[in-house]
C-alpha cells in the first residue's frame, strides 16, 4: 500500500509541475508575441506617418509648390518617426534594417535632387531639410 501511495503522489506532484512549466512556457510565447505584435502596430504607424509626409513633399516638389524653408518647420515632426522607426527596427525588427535605409537614401536623394534643381538659392535650407527628415549628415 505504501509503495501505490508513493506511486500517486509522485505521478500527481509529476504531472502538477509538467502541467506548471507547459503553462509557463505557453504564457511566456503568449506575452512575447503580443509584445512582438504591439511593437510592429507601433512600427507600421510610423513608418505609414513618414511616409506620407514624404510623399507630400514629393508631391510639392513635382508641381514645383516646395518651399523648403516652411517645410523645415514641419520636418521636425518627420525626424521624430524617423528616430522611432529607426529605434524599433535597431531593436526588434533588424532584418528590416537594409530595406529602410534603402528608402531612406532613395528620399534623401529625391529632396535633394529636387532642391538643387528648384532654387539653388535656398541650397543650405535644402540641406538642412533634409538633414532633418532623413537625419542624414549633411555633407554637401
Amino acid at each position: 500500500m505504501e509503495q501505490g501511495l508513493a506511486t500517486i503522489l509522485q505521478v500527481v506532484i509529476g504531472s502538477g509541475l509538467g502541467a506548471g512549466v507547459v503553462t509557463f512556457v505557453l504564457n511566456f510565447w503568449k506575452a512575447e508575441r503580443d509584445i512582438r505584435r504591439a511593437n510592429l502596430e507601433r512600427l507600421y504607424a510610423a513608418v505609414h506617418r513618414y511616409t506620407f509626409s514624404m510623399s507630400l513633399v514629393a508631391a510639392q516638389m513635382r508641381i514645383g509648390e516646395f518651399d523648403p524653408s516652411e517645410e523645415l518647420n514641419k520636418s521636425f515632426k518627420d525626424a521624430e518617426d524617423f528616430g522611432f522607426i529607426t529605434l524599433l527596427i535597431d531593436l526588434y525588427f533588424p532584418r528590416l534594417k537594409p530595406i529602410f535605409e534603402s528608402l531612406r537614401r532613395k528620399n534623401q536623394d529625391f529632396v535633394m535632387i529636387c532642391c538643387f534643381l528648384s532654387n539653388f538659392a535656398s541650397r543650405a535650407v535644402c540641406i538642412a531639410f533634409v538633414a532633418v527628415s532623413c537625419n542624414a549628415e549633411s555633407s554637401l
